[in-house]
C-alpha cells in the first residue's frame, strides 16, 4: 500500500526567493538545508543571467539572437526553481534519517535529489551550445559578460559532479555508487572542449 502524501509537506518556503544576503548565509550553516547543489543552482542561474545581459547588451535584431534569450532566460528561472525542487526531493529523506532510517525511503530521495541536479548540468551544455552558435554576432563589450557566464556555467556543472560524490556514499551497492559518480564526469567531459574554445573566442573579442 502507498504510503498517505504529506500535504503539509508541499506548503514550503521558496529558497528561490531569498535576497542574495539571506541566501549566502544560509548555505554558510553547516546545519543549514541548503547544500552545494544549491549554491550550484544558484551559480547556474547567474551565469544564464550574464548570458542574457551578453545578449541583451549587443542589441542585434535578429531570429537567432532572439530564440537564444529566450531560451537562456527561461533557463535561468529553471535553475532558480532547481534550489527548491532539489529540497523538496530531500524532504522525505530528511523524515526518515530524523525518525525511522528506512533505507529504501533514504536512498530513494537521494536518487530523486540527483535527478533535479543532473538538469543542472544539461542545462548548461544546452546553454553554452545556445551561446556558441550566436557568438559571432556578440558586441566586444559584451563578451567579458558571455566568457564569465562560460566560466560560471562550469563551476556550477562541477559543483553538482562534487554533490552528486557526496550523495554516492548515502546508498549501497558499488554499480550505483559508479554511477551516480561517473555521470556528471562524462557530461564534464565530453563538453570541455567547446566549454573552452568558446571562452577563448569570447576572451579574444574583448577589447
Amino acid at each position: 500500500m502507498q504510503k498517505a502524501i504529506d500535504v503539509s509537506s508541499m506548503n514550503i518556503q521558496l529558497y528561490s526567493d531569498k535576497s542574495v544576503k539571506e541566501f549566502t548565509e544560509l548555505i554558510s550553516q553547516p546545519d543549514s538545508r541548503m547544500w552545494l547543489s544549491n549554491a550550484s543552482a544558484e551559480t547556474a542561474a547567474t551565469a544564464a543571467a550574464l548570458a542574457v545581459k551578453a545578449l541583451r547588451k549587443s542589441g542585434v535584431d535578429d531570429a537567432g539572437m532572439k530564440e537564444a534569450e529566450h531560451f537562456i532566460e527561461v533557463l535561468r528561472k529553471f535553475f532558480l526553481k532547481t534550489i527548491d525542487q532539489e529540497l523538496q526531493s530531500r524532504a522525505e529523506w530528511d523524515k526518515e534519517v530524523e525518525q525511522h532510517e528506512r533505507r529504501a525511503y533514504i536512498e530513494g530521495a537521494v536518487f530523486a535529489a540527483c535527478s533535479e541536479i543532473d538538469e543542472i548540468l544539461y542545462g548548461m551544455i544546452k546553454l553554452i551550445d545556445m551561446l556558441d552558435g550566436v557568438s559571432d554576432k556578440l558586441t566586444p563589450s559584451a563578451c567579458a559578460d558571455a566568457a564569465a557566464a562560460v566560466n560560471l556555467g562550469r563551476s556550477a556543472m562541477e559543483g553538482v559532479k562534487l554533490q552528486r560524490y557526496y550523495y554516492s556514499t548515502l546508498i549501497s551497492g558499488d554499480v550505483n555508487v559508479l554511477a551516480m559518480r561517473r555521470e556528471p564526469e562524462l557530461a564534464i567531459e565530453e563538453s570541455a572542449a567547446r566549454f573552452d574554445a568558446l571562452y577563448k573566442k569570447l576572451q579574444d573579442k574583448i577589447k
